[in-house]
């Protein structure tokens, strides 16, 4: 049912795409440009949980990895994500054992958490939900704070986290830089490279939040399980600038060649 545990097994790096506008036609065009995972961004992106379902339409057609990161650490925004049909979890801001044992506990189904059942679009679209959802959700607790580097041990003692998420950004700002991707400061790759060893230790799959292709591959190489790549708004950014460059540019050219310069 969930491929990326297949590929976390064998060793073969997952690129995991960021959906942050609710759209089922754009979360199609996605799934169609190499992802094994695309995630609906529910903390920052500019959806709601109607849009969450759009893109989940969207993607339903394709081989495609559906995945949420909800917006906090709370057990009905985790529990309507996977009954909507997720099957991978990033929840943010998990900086203690009390609060990985919360977000294990809203993943999965007794005994070996406390999920509700009531997969009410889950059960229609996998076979036999209930009795392998269990096996089969990612739960990846996102550190990006210093005091869940300091507490990493204690949130990896929980059972049920099975996946740890960098978070650039507020891993930036908890040490004393300003937030941003693709750290290439010294400290800040020696939390990396901490925060991957720790994975590494307790076997569990590793993430990180890039930008550019070139950091991402260089994260594949030091070992992560997945990379998160652009997103949908940085894509659209991003070609935007690039086709109106070259005419600003040619306008500016021509406004101070008509000035005389």
């Amino acid at each position: 049912m969930n491929i990326l545990q297949t590929r976390i097994k064998n060793k073969q790096p997952i690129i995991n795409g960021w959906l942050s506008q609710g759209s089922a036609f754009k979360a199609e065009l996605m799934a169609k440009q190499g992802f094994h995972s695309i995630t609906v961004d529910l903390q920052h992106g500019l959806q709601d949980y109607q849009q969450m379902l759009d893109s989940f339409h969207g993607l339903r057609g394709s081989d495609v990895v559906p995945m949420v990161r909800v917006a906090w650490n709370q057990p009905d925004q985790i529990m309507k994500a996977l009954d909507a049909g997720a099957l991978g979890i990033i929840c943010p801001m998990v900086n203690s054992k009390i609060e990985a044992e919360q977000f294990a506990e809203a993943l999965y189904y007794p005994p070996k958490g406390e999920r509700s059942f009531g997969p009410i679009r889950a059960m229609q679209i996998y076979d036999n939900y209930y009795s392998q959802a269990n096996e089969h959700i990612i739960g990846f607790a996102m550190i990006e704070t210093e005091q869940a580097v300091n507490q990493i041990d204690e949130i990896l003692s929980v059972k049920g986290i099975n996946g740890l998420y960098i978070g650039p950004a507020d891993l930036s700002i908890s040490h004393g830089f300003a937030p941003g991707f693709d750290r290439k400061e010294p400290e800040m790759l020696e939390k990396i490279d901490y925060i991957l060893a720790k994975g590494k230790q307790y076997n569990v799959a590793t993430a990180i939040h890039t930008d550019d292709p070139d950091y991402a591959i260089k994260m594949i190489e030091k070992g992560f399980d997945m990379v998160t790549i652009s997103s949908d708004i940085r894509a659209m950014v991003d070609g935007l600038q690039m086709a109106t460059a070259p005419l600003k540019e040619f306008l500016n050219i021509k406004a101070n060649a008509n000035k005389g310069y």
